[in-house]
């Protein structure tokens, strides 16, 4: 009993310090930041203590604040990543694009606006990666592409718009597929679905007349009457036999015949 007490007092430490620990990762103190180009005005909020679990992937790029610059390195950063809210305005003041980053990595939704305010270009983002649906748009607000990404590689159906009309290409690992159309047979069939569709299936209207009805009826009487003419009448056993008699009678002729004319070609000594 007592050591099992001192088990669930080290448990209870354990958790208490780990919680502890991603409360302060979570809970980073950050502050905003301003910096200045010839054409645009970044303002990003970035975080002045850098977390402890710096969990960097080769594959991933980190925005961080440094210098009075915000730098973008593949892999790892130095210190103080931007973490929070981020936008960015032209000349004239108007919001162009829009985004957040958690601990340096790009994440949730980002959207970019073209000059006159139309939305230009819409983006997921999850864990450093391009993540999601992806749609851009032209001047006139039409819409001009759909992707989908996963891990910053395009995957699935995308889509290009030309008017009214849509053309679809398929990726798979960032690499276009050709598209398989199969030809479905009885064998592909499921039973199930076959099941399903006879037993919930809508059935069609029968939209004839009286007329019509009694008509189809009539005919299908006179077709089913010339079938039963055609069918050849049952014979009784000894037809049956007497038949085959006349079939020996007549084989027997034959053979005979055929003597004679092999006889008859003989040439005389």
């Amino acid at each position: 009993m007592h050591r099992f007490a001192i088990l669930v007092l080290l448990i209870q430490i354990f958790i208490v310090n780990n919680i502890n620990a991603q409360t302060d990762d979570m809970k980073v103190s950050s502050r905003e930041v301003l910096v200045s180009h010839h054409d645009s005005l970044e303002r990003a909020r970035i975080a002045v203590k850098t977390p402890k679990k710096k969990i960097r992937n080769a594959k991933k790029f980190y925005y961080w604040f440094y210098s009075g610059h915000i730098i973008c390195n593949q892999g790892a950063y130095n210190e103080n990543p931007l973490n929070g809210h981020y936008f960015v305005y032209n000349k004239a003041k108007q919001l162009i694009t829009k985004g957040y980053f958690h601990n340096g990595k790009k994440g949730k939704t980002w959207m970019y606006w073209y000059a006159d305010g139309t939305l230009k270009r819409t983006e997921r983002w999850r864990w450093g990666y391009q993540w999601g649906k992806t749609k851009t748009f032209n001047e006139k607000g039409e819409k001009l592409t759909k992707y989908h990404f996963r891990k910053g590689i395009q995957t699935g159906k995308q889509r290009y718009y030309q008017g009214d009309s849509v053309i679809v290409k398929h990726f798979k690992k960032g690499k276009e597929v050709p598209v398989v159309i199969k030809k479905e047979t009885k064998n592909d069939t499921c039973f199930i679905k076959k099941t399903w569709k006879k037993i919930f299936s809508k059935k069609k209207k029968d939209t004839r007349t009286a007329e019509e009805k009694k008509a189809d009826k009539a005919e299908k009487k006179r077709l089913a009457e010339a079938n039963k003419e055609t069918v050849k009448p049952k014979l009784t056993k000894e037809e049956k036999d007497a038949q085959k008699e006349q079939k020996r009678k007549e084989k027997e002729e034959k053979k005979r015949k055929k003597e004679n004319n092999n006889n008859t070609s003989e040439p005389k000594q």
